[in-house]
């Protein structure tokens, strides 16, 4: 066999189901600040972090709601608005009547686990800062249209900031403004980024998380939260926040792996340690702008924030986190550091008010004189009972008197509301970093639907690779012209695809309904359904960004097969097309039809075809390689294979399982690089089976299941008669791939004294080179003269290269 497919494998390993064990050198690094990733439901569920990294971090990209562009690329999404109320979804919820492909379907959200959310989300400078324009909004699902359409649910209006800003929920302690509040499952979440904007707005990352259940941080002696640096991606500007560690040990989790720059502070002053950064003005965001009023040419910069008054009560209101109000039994110091360029006549003084709600005060505090010049203003505000609970609003009055309004120029250059009196902290930067470790990551290669026999390949002798005359009867398939081409031009992707345009609609239907037939009035190889249940295919229709009716006026494609002539059929619900050019798996036992019909895949099959789109004008449209592929089965052992990934370059450590059995385990593993492990199926009854695999760092880990479950076959069980046949086409192959070298053949049944007596096996005897050439459990295998059995590769990747060459 060639070399290149060459694995050894120990004969009494095969015998006692071919475990393999792989030893254990890891140890953690010593680095005093490194934590494990917090739990992220994009991470842990999706298993694809919003990252923004590639167009699936936003799901889908184009069915986003008055976007005029969106994407996503080199880990920032990018949205421009339409008008004045852009949104996107992180999660796009399930559309009732409507299935989604199963490599493509999102998992619910855990709403009682998952409770936090935080956004890095950067605005442009005409945004008014600390204007009340961000949205949430989820989804509860909904089985059918009046019920999705009923099943939103949004928060109330929350600040948002020019520049980039990181901000933070607690959204099972939000209330919504309309509908239920979070909890329990949710299918969807959106981001209005600033409504009544109509600009353009960057995400560099979100996390959907549990604060509770990340790795508490350690502090020095004294010290109460990590003040922490964030770098946006592609920006030089930093974003500050808070890691809390007391009654939240887990707020780690609000951000995703990396280095941060970090110094330990007290909780002494409320927006140093609850917003990130204290009120110094350096920049608009220390403000709520649209609450300042009686100010002409407001601007901040290094010194504070500098502007004239024109009106008799002049005001600006604080920027106060709404997820983090002032607890006033706790900050009672309000220290004002101040310039007044001249004091007017019937000046009354200083003046400062608060309230309980979001923007709104009430109460005020005594006048307190001031003088020109710059001067330091303390205030102990629990002398004021009115100073108590929550407090929401803080508004700072710099002058206030009838002479007010003559234009007195002012610099406020900080506020400090403190626990102590006096108290001015010092922010010292650690030498160190603290890091937050990556979560492993896993791709399971293997066991997947590619993985058992190709209806096409093995029962008709030649795959579905879109070569001419593979898509049967187009000419009575609703189509007005095709062909078979090897490139998508606007993709500039290569490959073999039928491209077809389909008619348009006629009088009073809604599409032009356009087919592609797999298999038509298919008598000598009918398709087995029992055994032939796995459906996968390239499909790529061309759609236009700019528009939003896309999905409602047809962007879905379905699936449909009859028995015979006297069969009326089968039609699927929609299946939702997404952009681009998209590989779509389905179990075809699994499907739902439309109407609900109690009939399922099987018996024989002898027509099934794909409608690829359901617009109602002429669209043309790419099919490429499609399969119909049966379960992976096998008696002995089962070959997973795995991408392994880690951003951090640890070594990981892998168990592959059903449920809670552990058929393998793999220790020391290296990052980056794919593995295979022989799992033992041995511990399982005959029948179909899930097959997971959990990773772990040392820190953290991650699980995932394979999309295909495996069937194990009873040992007694005779061998496929499809196996068989795909067996010998591969035999017959590398008969004439090695020449004379392996003599002639002779076909070996079971028991056969090469074959070690292992049930299931099936191959071939060749007397004059002593090698004995056989299959099992879907692996390709020889031995030399009895000895060691050697690996040639999987039987359905060995098929399709024998095929490729004529066999």
């Amino acid at each position: 066999m060639p070399k290149d497919f060459v694995v050894r494998l120990r004969s009494t390993i095969l015998r006692a189901a071919l475990v393999a064990c792989f030893s254990t050198g890891f140890a953690l690094g010593a680095a005093a600040q490194t934590v494990a990733e917090g739990p992220d439901h994009a991470s842990q569920v999706l298993g694809n972090a919003w990252d923004m990294t590639g167009q699936d971090d936003v799901y889908p990209l184009w069915w986003t709601h008055n976007l005029r562009a969106a994407t996503v690329a080199n880990g920032t999404m990018t949205g421009t608005a339409r008008d004045t109320d852009p949104h996107f979804w992180l999660q796009f919820p399930p559309i009732p009547s409507a299935i989604s492909a199963l490599n493509l379907a999102q998992t619910p959200i855990d709403a009682n686990r998952y409770t936090h959310l935080s956004i890095l989300m950067w605005l442009p400078d005409t945004v008014v800062s600390g204007a009340s324009n961000g949205r949430l909004v989820w989804h509860h699902g909904g089985n059918t249209v009046a019920a999705f359409d009923a099943a939103y649910s949004e928060s109330a209006l929350f600040p948002v900031y020019p520049g980039w800003h990181l901000y933070h929920f607690d959204l099972a302690a939000l209330p919504p403004r309309v509908g239920l509040p979070w909890n329990g499952t949710m299918y969807g979440l959106r981001i209005d980024p600033c409504v009544g904007c109509n600009v353009q707005f960057q995400i560099d990352w979100a996390r959907l998380y549990h604060p509770n259940e990340a790795t508490p941080i350690s502090l020095p002696a004294g010290k109460t939260h990590w003040l922490t640096e964030i770098q946006p991606t592609g920006s030089s500007q930093t974003v500050n926040t808070v890691l809390p560690v007391g009654n939240q040990p887990g707020a780690v989790a609000s951000l995703p792996p990396g280095s941060y720059r970090v110094a330990a502070i007290s909780d002494g002053d409320y927006a140093l340690s609850q917003r990130g950064k204290a009120w110094t003005f350096d920049t608009q965001n220390d403000v709520l702008w649209s609450s300042n009023y009686g100010l002409s040419g407001a601007s901040t910069d290094s010194n504070g924030l500098r502007a004239t008054t024109n009106n008799p009560d002049p005001s600006l209101q604080l920027d106060i986190p709404q997820q983090q109000p002032i607890d006033a039994s706790k900050y009672r110091y309000l220290t004002i550091d101040m310039s007044l360029d001249r004091i007017p006549p019937d000046e009354s003084g200083l003046l400062v008010w608060w309230g309980d709600q979001a923007a709104a005060v009430r109460h005020p505090s005594d006048f307190i004189p001031v003088q020109a010049g710059r001067a330091t203003y303390q205030i102990d505000l629990q002398r004021y009972p009115q100073w108590a609970g929550l407090v929401r609003a803080l508004r700072i009055d710099p002058l206030n008197g009838p002479a007010v309004d003559q234009g007195i120029g002012f610099t406020l250059h900080s506020v400090r509301l403190t626990t102590t009196a006096g108290l001015q902290e010092t922010v010292a930067y650690n030498d160190t970093p603290l890091t937050i470790n990556a979560r492993p990551s896993v791709k399971i290669l293997s066991p997947s639907p590619e993985d058992g026999e190709d209806y096409a390949l093995v029962e008709q002798g030649k795959a579905w690779t879109m070569q001419p005359g593979q898509v049967k009867r187009p000419e009575l398939s609703n189509l007005s012209g095709w062909e078979y081409i090897n490139r998508i031009p606007d993709l500039e992707q290569s490959g073999s695809f039928f491209h077809a345009t389909s008619q348009p609609a006629r009088s009073g239907q809604t599409e032009g309904d356009p087919h592609v037939f797999l298999t038509f009035q298919e008598n000598t190889y009918p398709i087995a359904a029992n055994n032939y249940r796995w459906l996968g295919f390239d499909l790529y229709v061309p759609m236009d960004a700019t528009a939003q009716s896309e999905l409602t006026r047809g962007a879905m494609m379905r699936l449909a097969w009859k028995a015979n002539d006297a069969d009326p059929g089968v039609t699927s619900d929609d299946v939702i097309l997404l952009p681009g050019l998209q590989r779509y798996w389905f179990d075809m036992s699994q499907l739902v039809y439309e109407p609900a019909s109690a009939r399922t895949w099987g018996d024989m099959v002898r027509y099934l075809r794909i409608d690829p789109l359901e617009l109602p004008e002429s669209r043309h449209f790419y099919m490429g390689p499609v399969q119909l592929r049966s379960i992976p089965s096998a008696r002995h052992v089962l070959a997973v294979t795995l991408q392994l990934t880690d951003a951090d370059g640890d070594a990981l450590n892998v168990k592959v399982m059903s449920g809670h059995t552990v058929l393998a385990q793999a220790d020391g593993l290296a990052a980056g690089q794919t593995h295979q492990i022989i799992a033992s199926l041995a511990a399982l009854p005959a029948g179909e089976h899930p097959i997971s695999v959990e990773v772990s760092d040392g820190r953290s880990s991650i699980q995932r299941t394979a999309m295909v479950p495996v069937r194990k076959l009873n040992l007694q069980a005779p061998v496929p008669t499809a196996q068989m046949r795909s067996a010998d086409r591969v035999f017959a192959w590398a008969e004439q791939l090695l020449g004379g070298t392996l003599g002639a053949g002779t076909p070996s049944g079971q028991g056969h004294a090469c074959l070690q007596g292992i049930p299931g096996a099936y191959g071939r005897s060749y007397a004059a080179s002593g090698i004995c050439l056989f299959t099992l459990d879907g692996l390709v295998l020889y031995t030399l003269h009895g000895g060691d059995v050697v690996l040639a590769g999987s039987l359905s990747s060995l098929l399709t290269q024998a095929a490729a060459t004529g066999f």
